[in-house]
């Protein structure tokens, strides 16, 4: 499989948008992403897959530093092509953009009925550290907060292209 990671741009976001929707993440305004894209403080990637015809997005991240955190907003893979390896590149990808930018731990939030997305998160050797209830309203559902120390982050990297 080929695939791209690059910067996401403008013309990128009602796709972006789309792809939040069906993969059931909470809601983010379309301001929220052009701000993402618009601000250095940011970091919203995508990664497409050249031999897809239209709608050649098939995953998405956004990230952000406060201080030393790297905090990730966001995190996604259009449903279609989950399970083959694209989250894990596009996790990576944020990781080592916030150990870039200094970043000593990570932080996150999912919701607690997503198996998949936890079982991604521990294979980074990220640990809950506590769980909001009722924290999700579409779909409905506690949050768990996690953590990851970025020290200990598995170092392998595939497919890395610089970002910005």
């Amino acid at each position: 499989m080929r695939y791209q990671i690059r910067a996401a741009q403008i013309d990128d976001l009602a796709e972006i948008i789309q792809l939040n929707r069906r993969t059931g993440l909470s809601e983010w305004s379309e301001e929220s992403y052009r701000e993402a894209v618009a601000s250095k403080q940011f970091l919203l990637i995508v990664i497409e897959l050249p031999e897809e015809e239209k709608n050649r997005i098939a995953g998405f991240a956004v990230a952000t530093v406060i201080f030393t955190d790297l905090e990730i907003l966001r995190l996604a893979v259009k449903p279609s092509w989950q399970r083959r390896g694209l989250g894990s590149v596009l996790l990576q990808h944020v990781l080592e953009w916030g150990k870039e930018q200094g970043c000593k731990r990570c932080l996150l939030e999912v919701n607690a009925d997503n198996q998949a997305a936890i079982h991604l998160y521990k294979k980074y050797d990220f640990v809950e550290l506590y769980r909001r209830k009722n924290y999700y309203s579409h779909p409905p559902g506690d949050a768990l907060v996690m953590e990851s120390r970025l020290h200990r982050v598995h170092a392998e990297r595939t497919g890395r292209v610089p970002i910005r």
